[in-house]
Parts: C-alpha cells; structure tokens; sequence
C-alpha cells in the first residue's frame, strides 16, 4: 500500500514539473550539433521558445487527459520541427533529421533519463 501511495506521488509530481531542458540548454546542444551561425541561433531561440509556451498551455489545458496531451505535443514537435528546418542549411536539415529519428526511437523505448536525455526541439 505504501509503495501504491509513492508510485502515485511521484506520477503527479512529474506531471506538475517543468520541461527538463530550457530552452537554453536546447539551443546549447543545437548550436554544439549543428554549429549555428549567430543569425541561425537567434532564430532558433525565438522558435523554442514559443514551442516552449505552447507545451505549456497544452499541458495546463490537458490535465487528465493524457492521449489528448500526447496528440497535440506530437502535433506541436512537427509544427516547430519544421520550422526550425526552415532556418537550416541544407547538411544541418540532414543532421537535425538525425537528430530527429533518435528522438522518436527513444520515445517508443520508453522516455528520458539521466543516460537517454531528449534531443533538442
């Protein structure tokens, strides 16, 4: 029963916390991977940011309802993925579909952790 009530503590403590990776630490590991150039970073900046404010909302709107959650942040990852693209040059859109492709191979195999952290967005 108490490790019921702990398993039950810890799932709404996750659900209750921030993004694990700010959007600095997201563009850090894009600019080390893909070496941005100062206008490329800059641009990319803007777009993880708003990408950062709309899992928010998502997140505050869908409590609850986890495949509701899980739909509109897969939609949400295409949008900005896209976008982020757009501003890369044609051997950085090849890496970041790298980049990419790993990211969805560590979602079906179960999510992040200290030894499998999730890519930059």
């Amino acid at each position: 029963m108490l490790g019921s009530a702990v398993l039950l503590l810890a799932a709404v403590a996750a659900l209750a916390q921030p993004p694990r990776w700010s959007v600095d630490e997201q563009l850090k590991r894009l600019e080390q991977d893909l070496k941005l150039n100062a206008e490329q970073s800059k641009s990319i900046k803007t777009i993880l940011t708003d990408q950062q404010k709309e899992m928010q909302t998502i997140r505050e709107q869908n409590q609850g309802d986890h495949e509701a959650m899980r739909e509109k942040m897969q939609a949400l990852r295409k949008k900005y993925d896209d976008k982020i693209l757009a501003v890369l040059n044609d051997a950085q859109k090849v890496e970041y579909k790298k980049m990419l492709e790993e990211r969805a191979k560590r979602r079906q195999g179960g999510g992040h952790g200290p030894d499998n952290p999730p890519p930059a967005k």
